[in-house]
């Protein structure tokens, strides 16, 4: 079975019409809430990074992001605001 959509996707599952949901785990804890006795597994298939990027020829920029991030990830400011936005499933990769 397939869905276009996070809510008929769920459906399915809820249903019985499907045995299994896969998703961004963020999603998965959200929908997971609402089927008791459902679990979200520890492994994964997949990883999402997220990123940023600059236009070629702006290498001020560049490394003023990178320095930025670097700092928020190893003061714990981007934990931080992980966890105070509730972004369950989330991890912060750690600085280079």
């Amino acid at each position: 079975m397939y869905a276009d959509t996070y809510d008929p996707t769920f459906e399915l599952v809820r249903s019985g019409q499907a045995d299994a949901f896969a998703s961004i785990r963020e999603m998965l804890i959200q929908y997971s809430t609402q089927l008791p006795g459902s679990r979200v597994l520890e492994a994964n298939y997949q990883t999402n990074l997220a990123g940023m990027a600059v236009p070629k020829g702006n290498s001020g920029r560049l490394a003023y992001l990178t320095e930025a991030l670097d700092h928020m990830k190893r003061s714990g400011l981007l934990k931080h605001l992980v966890e105070k936005n509730s972004l369950r499933g989330v991890e912060v990769v750690p600085p280079k």
